[in-house]
């Protein structure tokens, strides 16, 4: 396939949105996203919104982005053009040359795989150094597992299998996970609960 061509929308505040054209001559297969802060992606369309980064003008590092086409061989074109901006993310965490890219907003994710046996991922987002206390209940509203920590900002998950806290499994059924994070940074305070299926 062709080299794609690259453009993107940016303005103050936003996060960076991106788009291309070309690529899908022959036997096109995806697209690979190359990004200078956050993990690569690959996609069949034709834009990401890379929600991570946050335009700032006034910023310090810089994003860059480039795409590629690849096809059913897994054959890749040739780098489109490359996109940089200053950016100054909304938070951020730096360590040396490392740096951690957080959320802009608290949030709770659905768990996947859902329905599970016997093991799932619930994720969630903290933009703060929060007080987080993440709980499983039955559709009593018994609690049957939860977990309760001091946690840094960043993107989070949490792996469960299934069990109570004295480690026995439970029965299939729909259960409800809660998270509860209180900021130690702000007032912000987050509380939100979602639906899960275990099917043995």
């Amino acid at each position: 396939p062709a080299a794609p061509v690259l453009s993107w929308y940016i303005y103050e505040g936003s996060p960076v949105n991106l788009s291309w054209t070309g690529g899908t001559e022959g036997y096109f297969d995806h697209f690979y996203l190359s990004r200078s802060l956050g993990s690569d992606i690959t996609t069949t369309q034709h834009g990401y919104q890379d929600r991570s980064v946050i335009v700032r003008s006034s910023g310090y590092y810089t994003a860059t982005y480039k795409v590629k086409a690849v096809d059913i061989y897994d054959q890749s074109s040739a780098w489109s053009n490359v996109k940089s901006t200053k950016v100054d993310l909304a938070k951020m965490l730096a360590d040396g040359s490392m740096i951690q890219v957080v959320p802009e907003s608290y949030g709770l994710s659905g768990n996947y795989p859902n329905p599970f046996n016997p093991v799932t991922t619930i994720r969630y987002d903290l933009p703060e150094a929060s007080r987080v206390n993440l709980a499983v209940y039955d559709l009593t509203g018994r609690e049957v597992m939860s977990w309760q920590q001091q946690e840094q900002p960043g993107f989070k998950q949490v792996v469960w299998n299934g069990t109570d806290r004295s480690g026995r499994p439970v029965p299939t059924g729909v259960y409800i996970y809660r998270l509860v994070a209180i900021s130690t940074e702000s007032d912000q305070r987050f509380t939100e609960s979602r639906k899960m299926v275990l099917m043995k």
